[in-house]
């Protein structure tokens, strides 16, 4: 890995997931630069389907709710899903 030109690495979108990323890197002994994190969008997507029926949204609410998300998923926003 470390000789490799980009390292990626993949996930849902979970924040438990992102902060250990810091300490691999290091403990890997990579380089930041050649470092890139991607959301797995549809991923994603699916289970912010299962809090929007969690948190019991129906019809036009859940909707606005998911298309919100859809578009902070979009622009690269990761943040707590007001």
């Amino acid at each position: 890995m470390t000789e490799a030109a980009r390292i990626l690495f993949v996930a849902d979108g979970a924040t438990w997931i992102w902060r250990r990323i810091p300490k691999l890197i290091k403990s890997l002994g990579l380089l930041e630069e050649k470092v890139q994190q991607l959301i797995d969008f549809w991923h994603a997507m699916e289970y912010l389907g299962k809090i929007a029926e969690s948190k019991s949204l129906t019809g036009s609410r859940k909707s606005r709710w998911l298309t919100t998300q859809k578009k902070r998923l979009w622009r690269g926003d990761r943040g707590s899903g007001r």
